[in-house]
């Protein structure tokens, strides 16, 4: 038994050596290219959905400053099937209007609303935020006093259904899911082949760009080193079974990384004497089920806020929590579910004490109906897609250094806060 070990251990060893190897290699290639260069990873769009909509309407609105008209919304509708069962004219297409952030009843909005002819298209994109109860349900009852025919796109990154409670009864043939991973990769790449584009380079690089973040986003990036090392794990028996062990660890390696961070954070609020106000922590199975589920959790640390008046201070939370990105500030809390989780419970008398007395000169207030201010620490690293520096959490002397500017942080903000 003890020899099976030791040659399993040598086969692991030597595989992760190979890839490191070959990763190396292509990495240094990349970079002599500049093809490591990409514009929507230097500003982190992939982190706020706004952003991302705001580029899809963009693209897609015929008066796009892009200057192509109504190529790319034709392309969108062919990749959907949309056009197939409607009958749409030129002059149709070239009037079409691309919304964004259309504002309904219920202070709901929209988040791509496309208005073509007769016929409307909701487009409801999801990469990070969780669902709204009767949220799809809302959006269908707007859009279908227009368009009797209309259906709800629900825009995710593999193409999940929306929740049963945002569906609210919602018939299937009323919902149609589709995919940062599929549709929205294949739309970008037909309009990449456009004639229309061969010589129209700035765009076409911008789409391309676009792209190539998805498929790192969507886990489906391609290339010559993707294959070199699906031959090296293929070549063997030893190979595939060193291979399997690793991705069967994988899930957890990201999530004890992820719950260092938070022990991080917590083992410093205790030194700073703030474990007393410590009112609810869910960041262990959280982190787990983060990767493992390859699903939202929004693990957490929850600390009670001394300076709040008594009925304020009831109502909210300093919250230290992990989206995309780690992040904390004030918001609301239900201390009787212990959750901030219900996106009415923001309260308009508690949001101007907190303006007033519990806002940090350094941060802004947040749009979020979760949040009544949040503040981003290091926020080049992105939790989901695993980028360049998240990995650079793996380097114990990268690490640390990352800790130390997140405590300061911590600590240069909050001191007002959690003073008695």
């Amino acid at each position: 038994m003890e020899a099976t070990e030791q040659n399993e251990d040598k086969h692991i060893d030597q595989l992760l050596n190979d890839v490191r190897r070959l990763i190396a290699s292509d990495r240094a290639k990349r970079f002599q290219q500049g093809r490591e260069f990409n514009i929507f990873r230097v500003q982190r769009i992939l982190s706020d959905e706004v952003k991302i909509c705001r580029l899809i309407r963009e693209l897609l609105d015929p008066k796009g400053s892009h200057g192509q008209g109504s190529v790319f919304l034709r392309l969108f509708l062919e990749t959907l099937g949309w056009a197939k069962t409607r009958q749409i004219t030129s002059e149709d297409y070239d009037k079409a209007t691309v919304s964004g952030e259309v504002l309904i009843k219920n202070d709901r909005r929209i988040d791509l609303l496309i208005r073509i002819g007769k016929y409307m298209l909701p487009i409801e994109a999801k990469v990070y935020a969780a669902d709204q109860e009767r949220q799809c349900f809302d959006y269908y009852n707007f859009a279908v006093r227009y368009d009797p025919d209309v259906v709800i796109y629900y825009l995710t990154l593999d193409g999940h259904e929306p929740s049963y409670s945002s569906k609210n009864g919602l018939k299937d043939t009323q919902i149609q899911c589709i995919s940062f991973a599929e549709e929205i990769i294949d739309w970008l790449t037909t309009c990449i082949k456009a004639d229309a584009l061969e010589q129209i380079y700035p765009v076409r690089e911008i789409l391309r760009q676009f792209r190539e973040i998805l498929k790192q986003l969507a886990g489906k990036e391609e290339g010559k080193v993707e294959m070199e090392v699906m031959n090296q794990v293929s070549s063997s028996r030893g190979n595939f079974e060193a291979a399997e062990k690793i991705a069967n660890v994988l899930a957890a390696v990201k999530a004890e990384k992820m719950i260092e961070i938070f022990d991080a954070i917590k083992n410093h609020m205790d030194k700073l004497g703030y474990s007393k106000h410590l009112v609810h922590e869910e960041y262990r199975d959280e982190a787990i089920r983060y990767y493992e589920k390859n699903s939202f959790t929004w693990p957490s640390l929850n600390y009670n806020v001394p300076s709040a008046s008594p009925e304020i201070g009831a109502k909210i939370v300093l919250r230290f929590e992990i989206g995309s990105q780690l992040y904390f500030g004030i918001a609301p809390w239900n201390p009787i579910i212990k959750k901030n989780s219900n996106p009415e419970s923001r309260d308009g008398v508690i949001e101007k004490y907190v303006r007033d007395h519990l806002m940090p000169v350094a941060c802004d207030g947040s749009k979020s109906k979760y949040w009544y201010w949040q503040r981003f620490m290091a926020e080049d690293i992105d939790f989901r897609s695993c980028n360049n520096a998240y990995k650079e959490l793996y380097d114990r002397q990268a690490f640390q250094e990352t800790i130390g500017r997140v405590l300061a942080e911590i600590a240069d903000t909050i001191v007002v806060l959690m003073k008695a």
